[in-house]
């Protein structure tokens, strides 16, 4: 975001209007991005003074000390610097001597780039048009002296249908295009669309129907005039940028054969998302949505969609690779033309090239927000819910902090059998070795959550009983969230146990850790939730009813003690509603019931059952 001012002395005003959009719109900026009061300096890749906008010195600095490229992949070199360079060399590579003179006549040129002239209050604009075969592009010039400067100019690749229209309506296409990308000239400016071809009587026929009638009904609130184009001028400009915009038919012969990653990230106030669809060269889609659950910027979800998708392409063992994104600040860093000046941002970007050298060929893209709704659609989707079902990953820290943890040496040890056997489920051939494993497995599983495993005999019933109970409970939410796959249940045992403790028992009408600690726990998704209980929390109130708590820990107890005494008279007093009293005398005879223990193995079949 860049506020320019004309007059010094109006600056506050503007940026006073600046601050109060963004509270009516609820955006916030970060101060350490923000710079104030600069007469000039660099915006973007850009130069940004009051003489309007050049091109970045460094940029021109570093292509004026290259020499003249000799092979294939020294050219190859150069297409990150000049958007056009490349395709030039090509064409003349067979002649080197033309190609080095050519290449210093660029040398030449870049010492005196053009400049983006902006626009003065009140003055006419001049609009030139040009169209291709298989693109449209514009140029938007203002007159100075006599001298025509460049404001802006726009360019758009012909897609399907959009080749085949007729000559008239691929210069309506290219002035609808322009007026979309460079509105806010249309609204304060004069616009003079400088044409040799009828196209105001085109879209001003009371015959025209379908698309032309539309866009003209579209650019009618607006003061545009159509005049002829006497000289070439700018015209040359848009020629230009017209012959040199991609085809998209001969791009998408290449990309035919790559795997394509539609990637983007979504940040919100307490958690992010990141969408991936990889696509296959047969066409498959693959869609990956992960939820980044802590606090992210949107451009760090960009970086970690970015990421996520890249791995997902080498685990699919894809060798050539074609990155679409929507984000211009990550795909311009990751090509060269943005510098990443933050930390975080340059470590990012440092592990997306050590991930391109996996890879045989990676070319990252950057397309409209609207040819990327698939991913983007995931991305807002999984970064605004919380269901566990519907989300393929949860991430709990940024890639960049995660620690790399590397294998020194690959030598079997005593550790590698109860490894195999914790990760793979693998155990030993020999049955003595395989119990001995799963022995030391669950010790070791023990030890490593805290659990005190001690084997007594029966000598406490009812205590034995309590824990019979809570293993029943455990083994069902065990069961419950298993469906089936039993061999994962120490994967799912901490959050079970975490849920029964944190759960309010019906004797008690306490949760466990309540009981223990004083204190009802905080689930750790609650910290991200914006409730009651996280809004209106302070430290100093929190500590003092932490300590009333601890104070009153006696009296909760007391109290559920007498709760539970109530709830077993009540438990009691429906058991012995439903006994039936019955009464004996000496000598009345009854059945017994002869069970496989009580069973004399003497009398045989036609024993007392």
């Amino acid at each position: 975001m860049l506020v320019k001012t004309q007059d010094e002395d109006r600056h506050l005003d503007d940026l006073q209007e600046t601050f109060n959009t963004l509270r009516h719109y609820h955006m916030k900026l970060n101060p350490s991005k923000c710079a104030f009061g600069v007469s000039s300096g660099k915006f973007l890749g850009f130069m940004v003074s009051y003489r309007g906008i050049e091109a970045n010195p460094d940029k021109i600095h570093a292509i004026l000390n290259m020499k003249p490229p000799s092979s294939v992949k020294e050219v190859q070199s150069l297409t990150g610097r000049v958007a056009a360079l490349n395709r030039f060399l090509k064409k003349h590579l067979n002649g080197m001597m033309s190609v080095k003179k050519t290449f210093e006549d660029l040398k030449t040129y870049l010492t005196k780039a053009p400049l983006l002239s902006p626009s003065v209050q009140g003055e006419e604009l001049y609009l030139y048009l040009a169209v291709t075969s298989h693109a449209v592009s514009s140029a938007l010039v203002r007159e100075e002296d006599k001298v025509q400067r460049p404001v802006y100019y726009t360019s758009r690749a012909l897609r399907g249908a959009e080749g085949r229209y007729p000559l008239m309506e691929k210069l309506a296409f290219a002035l609808i295009t322009a007026f979309r990308k460079l509105r806010h000239y249309f609204q304060a400016h004069i616009i003079n669309v400088m044409t040799d071809h009828q196209l105001k009587k085109a879209m001003n026929k009371l015959e025209a129907t379908g698309r032309l009638i539309q866009w003209a009904v579209e650019l009618s609130e607006f003061d545009i005039k159509y005049q002829p184009r006497h000289a070439i001028k700018a015209q040359a400009l848009a020629d230009f940028i017209a012959e040199f915009t991609l085809n998209c038919d001969e791009v998408g012969e290449k990309e035919s054969i790559k795997w394509v990653v539609y990637v983007d990230g979504s940040s919100t106030q307490y958690a992010g998302g990141v969408g991936v669809v990889l696509q296959s060269p047969e066409g498959d889609k693959l869609k990956h949505k992960v939820r980044l659950q802590y606090q992210t910027t949107n451009n760090e979800a960009e970086y970690e969609a970015l990421l996520r998708g890249m791995e997902l392409a080498k685990f699919v063992e894809a060798e050539s690779l074609l990155v679409l994104g929507d984000s211009q600040l990550i795909i311009g860093q990751v090509n060269g033309v943005f510098e990443a000046k933050e930390e975080r941002m340059r470590k990012y970007l440092n592990r997306v090239m050590r991930l391109i050298k996996k890879f045989e060929e990676v070319n990252f893209v950057q397309i409209p927000r609207e040819e990327n709704m698939e991913a983007d659609a995931l991305a807002k989707e999984v970064s605004a819910s919380e269901a566990v079902d519907e989300i393929d990953k949860i991430q709990y820290m940024p890639s960049i902090d995660i620690p790399k943890v590397q294998q020194v040496e690959g030598r079997t040890n005593w550790m590698t059998p109860i490894v195999s056997y914790l990760k793979d489920g693998r155990l030993p051939e020999e049955k003595d070795e395989a119990r001995r494993l799963r022995v030391r497995a669950a010790r070791d599983f023990c030890l490593h959550f805290g659990i005190q495993n001690h084997y007594s005999l029966p000598a406490h019933p009812q205590v034995n009983g309590q824990a019979e109970v809570a293993n029943q409970s455990l083994l069902k939410l065990i069961k419950t969230r298993l469906e089936g796959a039993k061999g994962v249940w120490p994967d799912e045992l901490p959050g079970v146990l975490w849920a029964y403790r944190t759960t309010a028992r019906t004797p008690t009408g306490e949760t466990p850790f309540k009981l223990a600690y004083g204190a009802e726990a905080v689930i750790p998704i609650e910290v991200h939730m914006a409730n009651h209980r996280v809004a209106a929390y302070q430290d100093k109130d929190n500590e003092e009813q932490l300590r009333l708590n601890l104070d009153l820990i006696d009296e909760v107890r007391m109290d559920v003690e007498q709760r539970m005494t109530r709830y077993k008279n009540l438990m009691a007093r429906q058991y012995d509603a439903m006994v039936k009293p019955r009464r004996f005398s000496v000598g009345d005879l009854i059945l017994k019931r002869v069970s496989l223990a009580s069973k004399n193995p003497a009398h045989g079949k036609l024993g007392p059952n």
